[in-house]
C-alpha cells in the first residue's frame, strides 16, 4: 500500500519538475543556470516511458481497489458472526479482530480510491499537446 503511494508521489514529482529518475530514461544534457540563479534548460524525460509507468500505475490502483472492495463486502458483520460472538468461547475477541480487520479495509479502500482520483488528475494534466507533453503548474 505504502509502495504504491510512493510510487504516486514519485511519478508526480517527475511529472511536476521533469527531472531524471533511475526508472525514466534522460537526455543527457547540463543544468544551465542564468544568473539570477533560475534553471533555463532542464533534462528531458522521456514521456513514452512516464506515460506508461502512468498507466501501470493506474491499473495496479485499479486492481487492488476491486480487492479491498471484496474484502470490505466480505469483512462486514453479519448474522453468522453475530451467532459466533455470542456463542462461542473468546466470541468478542473474534468481533473486535474481524471488525479491526473491517475498519482497516475501509480505511485502504478510502486511501486507494484518494490515490486513484489523485492520478486521474496528474493523468489529464499529462497532456500531448502539438507534439509535446505539457505539464499542470505546481500547486
Amino acid at each position: 500500500m505504502n509502495n504504491l503511494r510512493q510510487k504516486s508521489l514519485s511519478l508526480a514529482l517527475l511529472l511536476a519538475i521533469g527531472t531524471t529518475s533511475t526508472c525514466i530514461v534522460a537526455e543527457e544534457r547540463t543544468l544551465t543556470v542564468d544568473e539570477e540563479g533560475f534553471c533555463t534548460s532542464l533534462r528531458m524525460v522521456d514521456t513514452s516511458t512516464l506515460s506508461k509507468q502512468l498507466r501501470n500505475l493506474q491499473q495496479d490502483l485499479k486492481n487492488q481497489q476491486i480487492a479491498l472492495q471484496q474484502r470490505v463486502e466480505k469483512g462486514a458483520f453479519g448474522v453468522l458472526d453475530v451467532a459466533i460472538t455470542i456463542l462461542a468461547p473468546g466470541g468478542l475477541v473474534y468481533a473486535a479482530v474481524k471488525q479491526q480487520t473491517h475498519f482497516q479495509a475501509k480505511n485502504q479502500l478510502a486511501q486507494v480510491s484518494t490515490d486513484m482520483n489523485q492520478l486521474s488528475v496528474d493523468l489529464l494534466n499529462f497532456n500531448e499537446v502539438d507534439g509535446s507533453y505539457q505539464v499542470a503548474a505546481l500547486q
